[in-house]
């Protein structure tokens, strides 16, 4: 069911003693100033979404660390990933990347579709 998991994560950090009202302001204090869509470019079925490749996209976004010194943006990754087996259509979303830059947004645009293949 839809919200399931944001659900339950709400009650894992109730029960660490974390502040669950802090969590709705996640999205306002933690956002990127450019999301851009990477869209189907036919319509079919979602045959591969490469977890390795979107993730080394992820990470020059700045939302992982290469090394333990690296710093982490929270406010930048890929949300609303499509799964795979499902039947999309062309122009269908298939995920979003949230960037700091026009540019790097750009960059992670242009090498998505190395990554995923709608058949």
């Amino acid at each position: 069911h839809r919200g399931d998991a944001w659900a339950k994560f709400q009650q894992m950090v109730a029960l660490q003693g974390g502040s669950v009202e802090s969590l709705e302001k996640i999205t306002t204090v933690h956002r990127a100033p450019f999301i851009g869509e990477f869209k189907a470019d036919r319509s079919g079925v979602l045959h591969r979404m490469d977890a390795g490749g979107i993730g080394q996209v992820v990470l020059e976004l700045g939302a992982g660390r290469s090394k333990a010194a690296d710093p982490v943006d929270f406010a930048v990754g890929c949300d609303q990933i499509a799964k795979t087996g499902t039947q999309v259509n062309a122009g269908d979303v298939l995920l979003r990347v949230h960037a700091r830059t026009k540019t790097v947004l750009a960059r992670a645009l242009d090498i998505l579709p190395q990554h995923i293949e709608v058949v």
